[in-house]
Order: structure tokens, then sequence, then C-alpha cells
């Protein structure tokens, strides 16, 4: 899978990107269309499932890849006022680091909130003002918070950003990143969130629509009926119109009910 997903980057240039949006009015027309075709929970539950199995699919994720090691590298602690915070590598697929910044409580003891904090397309990335004080705030609060790495953007630098399987990557990274968090000894796995903006927004529904250990989802500014982001990384692939399924941002939030969003 490695082998295969490294290769992709050279035909980055030759694949089009999906238009990211439509008008306001056609954004309402088709989510009044896309209500009209369940009546009942079970109906739902098979649209969702198929909006699922669809996301996954086109994002080149079925089956998913086999999980390697992490190997995990941690270092670099940094005392704040109330947290730490340390420089964080760990293989998301052989040779292929996901990179980011571990949030801690310096009082908090036993078991603690895991919360992911993926960035948008924002300046300065995971190193904003807005996601450093996010994460550092509910490090604060007790929770451990890990800030990771877009594709190809702060340290994750073995691919460009505009790869045209910034989709399959970014949402394997998130769900690696979970792996991860899971695996601290002090991180209570059944109470696991994630929350991000922009970007970081799509990742988290994204994540919240697949990966079902997620307590918790706070999606910011994405969640849309018209609007479906302006890069690759969001709508390079088509995960939201197929053959077999037809869904936007807003509906893809939904996939989370009944679960606190």
């Amino acid at each position: 899978t490695y082998c295969c997903f490294m290769t992709l980057s050279a035909v980055s240039a030759t694949l089009p990107m999906k238009e990211p949006r439509l008008t306001e009015e056609q954004g309402r027309e088709q989510l009044a269309a896309f209500a009209k075709t369940w009546r009942t929970k079970a109906e739902w539950e098979a649209r969702a499932r198929n909006i699922r199995e669809s996301i996954l699919r086109e994002a080149k994720l079925t089956p998913l890849p086999s999980r390697c090691g992490l190997k995990p590298i941690i270092w670099g602690k940094q005392e704040r006022k109330g947290n730490t915070i340390e420089n964080v590598a760990f293989e998301s697929l052989p040779g292929f680091f996901v990179t980011g910044n571990l949030y801690r409580s310096t009082e908090s003891k036993g078991p603690r909130a895991g919360v992911l904090c993926p960035h948008g397309h924002g300046p300065r990335a995971r190193f904003n003002e807005a996601t450093q004080s996010r994460s550092a705030t509910l490090a604060r609060m007790g929770a451990i918070a890990f800030a990771y790495d877009m594709v190809g953007i702060g340290d994750s630098t073995q691919l460009v950003h505009t790869n045209a399987y910034g989709v399959t990557l970014q949402l394997w990274n998130s769900i690696r990143a979970l792996d991860f968090i899971t695996s601290l000894p002090e991180v209570d796995s059944t109470r696991l969130g994630c929350t991000g903006e922009s970007g970081g927004g799509t990742q988290t529904f994204l994540l919240a629509a697949v990966d079902n250990r997620l307590a918790v989802s706070v999606p910011v500014v994405m969640v849309s009926a018209h609007f479906f982001g302006g890069c690759r990384c969001e709508s390079g692939l088509p995960i939201h119109h197929s053959d077999t399924h037809d869904t936007d941002n807003a509906e893809i939030a939904a996939l989370f009910a009944p679960k606190p969003q």
C-alpha cells in the first residue's frame, strides 16, 4: 500500500478536481431531495451505511490498509503554564510519517480524554495561534490533545499538499492518529474527540463518519450543503458523488448521529 500511495503522487497533475461548490439555492434543493429518500430510522441507517462505504471506496480506502507499527517518536518537551508540549512523529504507513504536537496537562492524573486537533488551511497551519490555544486549553482542562499536520504542510514534507490523493492520506492519517492517541496509557479510549476548523473541520467530520471510536465530534466552518472545500484534500476525489451515492458535507456530518456534535 505504501508503494502504491507514493507512486500516486507522480500522476497528481493528471487528475482533475471536482467542482467544490454549488449555489446556495442548489444546496438547499439538494438537501431537500436527500431528505425525501428516507422516512424511518431503518431507511436512514441504510442510507448512512451506503454513504460511509462510498466515502471509503472513493477515497481508495476499501479495503483499509494494513495497520503497520506506529513506531512513535516523542521528543523536545516544553513546559508551559498548566501544560506541556512535545513533538511527535509516527508512521501511518511504513516509512510515511504523521507529524504534530502532543499537549498534556501538568496536573491531571489518571485516565483522560483524548482529543485530535486537525488544522485548516489558514496561516501557520498547526502553529496557528488559535490551534495552539485550543490544544493547550484542552490539555489544561484535563484532556490529552494531539495537533497534527496536514499532508505536505508543516513538518509533513514527504509529499506536496496538492497531491491528488490528499483525501486518502489525510483520512488514513486521522484514523492512525486515533490509534496513536489511544496507545498512550493515560488516555481513556471511551472518551475520544476530534475538532478542527476549515480543512480541519472536513477532516473531523470525515473521521467521525467512518471511525466509530469517536465519542464527540466538533467540526467547525465546513459543514455546508453547497460547499465541498476548495482543496484536493477535501474534494479532490469523488467522496461526495459516485454511481452509488450522492451527498454533501452536511449529510456526512449527520452520519455521526446520535452522538454529540
